[in-house]
């Protein structure tokens, strides 16, 4: 997506403009220069994997170059509440559900979201598949961004580290919204018919769950205004 745009400085400008579209509040997304700096002064094991992936073919041009906008990637401030949003941006195929503008395509969106799933928790990303289920993306600030296709986004922040880097109370958070809400992406549901409702009444009582509030579930949140469902996005901040 970046990799014809220019020096690390504009793949980072290119990032966070990105990024912003996919926010709740624009300005807050800002590149933490104290943060980059010490970032930067620290990664060594960071350069060593990106000189590797340059050495197999992977990162095909200067690898100082990608370590650099990678590092500034990671220094940008967010707050549980944007990333809650982008977070429904992801779950509403790439339209911010508050805004109604679309950040990126529905291709991106959906390619993104399934690299979350796999390996967006570190070296935790098999159990939390078990255990919660829903695809996410884990900061070492203790910021975790949860996406559920479809339905809904939403956003867990607590500092404290376990021994994958992942927030502490994070996981149990997400878990517990997983077990309670019904969220994780691949528990098979109990498709049963249920006593007095017909079909065509559990298809509609499922469709009106969906980003936005559309009839459709194919067609979750496109019709999204600006300001209309910005409460019903809400971060769990710890």
């Amino acid at each position: 997506m970046i990799d014809g745009v220019g020096d690390s400085a504009a793949r980072y400008n290119f990032f966070e403009a990105q990024c912003r579209k996919m926010a709740l509040e624009p300005e807050r997304l800002v590149l933490d220069e104290s943060v980059f700096s010490s970032e930067t002064a620290t990664n060594t094991n960071n350069k060593m994997i990106a000189d590797t992936l340059h050495a197999k073919g992977i990162i095909e041009k200067d690898p100082n170059v990608a370590l650099d906008a990678y590092t500034r990637a990671c220094s940008m401030r967010v707050t549980a509440e944007d990333a809650a949003v982008m977070a429904a941006t992801f779950a509403n195929r790439g339209v911010n559900p508050v805004t109604g503008e679309s950040a990126m395509s529905e291709d991106l969106t959906n390619h993104t979201v399934t690299v979350m799933m796999s390996c967006g928790m570190y070296n935790g990303a098999g159990r939390w598949i078990v255990d919660v289920g829903i695809p996410a993306k884990s900061g070492v600030a203790g910021l975790i961004m949860c996406v559920v296709p479809g339905v809904c986004g939403f956003a867990v922040f607590s500092p404290r580290l376990d021994a994958n880097g992942n927030s502490t109370r994070g996981v149990l958070v997400a878990a517990a919204m997983s077990e309670t809400l019904g969220l994780h992406v691949l528990k098979q549901q109990d498709r049963r018919p249920e006593q007095g409702k017909t079909h065509s009444d559990r298809h509609t009582d499922r469709s009106t769950n969906s980003i936005g509030g559309d009839k459709s579930p194919h067609r979750a949140g496109k019709s999204a205004k600006a300001g209309k469902h910005a409460d019903k996005v809400h971060p769990v901040d710890l």
